[in-house]
């Protein structure tokens, strides 16, 4: 369930990224990268302290 309400809250943060790239007129392919860059940390991120709360 921890893992569910950490990744909607990163959606929402990726969200807020995002639409502020939108605003600045930066490129749809650099805002992508921008996404799955976030998305991507804050996965490792979560799933690294899973496995140090498990041991």
């Amino acid at each position: 369930m921890t893992l569910i309400i950490y990744l909607v809250g990163w959606l929402i943060f990726i969200d807020g990224v995002s639409w502020a790239l939108v605003a600045m007129h930066v490129s749809q392919h650099t805002i992508a990268i921008a996404v799955i860059a976030c998305l991507r940390r804050g996965l490792r991120r979560q799933v690294t302290t899973e496995a140090l709360s498990a041991s």
